[in-house]
């Protein structure tokens, strides 16, 4: 009789696969809810001194344009 002592299993390699996954998509959320705060306290604080709003939400689609540009 022979005995296989090491069967590999086949799921190993998608919970690795998937688990890397989650930890990049975690890490995503994260920088993302700390861009959003970020952004939330200057537009408070621009509130709070009574300045123009606009201006802080039309600095923010700046960057965001820049930061595509550099992602291309």
């Amino acid at each position: 009789m022979h005995v296989h002592t090491n069967q590999p299993n086949p799921n190993t390699q998608f919970d690795t696969v998937y688990a890397a996954a989650r930890a990049d998509a975690n890490r995503e959320a994260a920088h993302t809810r700390k861009k959003l705060s970020e952004f939330a306290s200057k537009l408070a604080s621009a509130m709070d001194i009574g300045e123009d709003a606009i201006v802080g939400i039309g600095s923010r689609e700046e960057s965001q344009g820049q930061a595509n540009r550099q992602n291309r």
